[in-house]
């Protein structure tokens, strides 16, 4: 159980995606785990539901000579009016059993 807590922090590290997206470590911020669900949160016992991580990503850059902004890895552009930096940030999805 221990091992594949383990497991789980290392794979969802900010290290591992600062690495997949090609992004520096400090532009990935990651949102601590929520624990409501966890077998030992009251009221004591199996609570039917678990947190999936969900990645969101942000990619700006000068294109056309405009700044532009991306939120699906390049697959679509738009107008960059908002100051968006490059970043990708991990959220906590709670999912039904």
């Amino acid at each position: 159980m221990v091992l594949a807590s383990v497991c789980q922090d290392l794979w969802y590290s900010k290290l591992r995606y600062a690495l997949e997206y090609g992004v520096q470590y400090g532009q990935v911020s990651k949102l601590a785990e929520p624990h409501d669900c966890d077998w030992m949160t009251a009221p004591l016992g199996k609570k039917n539901c678990h947190y999936e991580p969900e990645v969101h990503s942000a990619f700006a850059a000068i294109r056309e000579g405009k700044p532009m902004v991306t939120y699906d890895r390049g697959k679509t552009w738009s107008d960059n009016t908002n100051m968006e930096q490059t970043a990708v940030w991990i959220t906590w999805q709670r999912v039904a059993e």
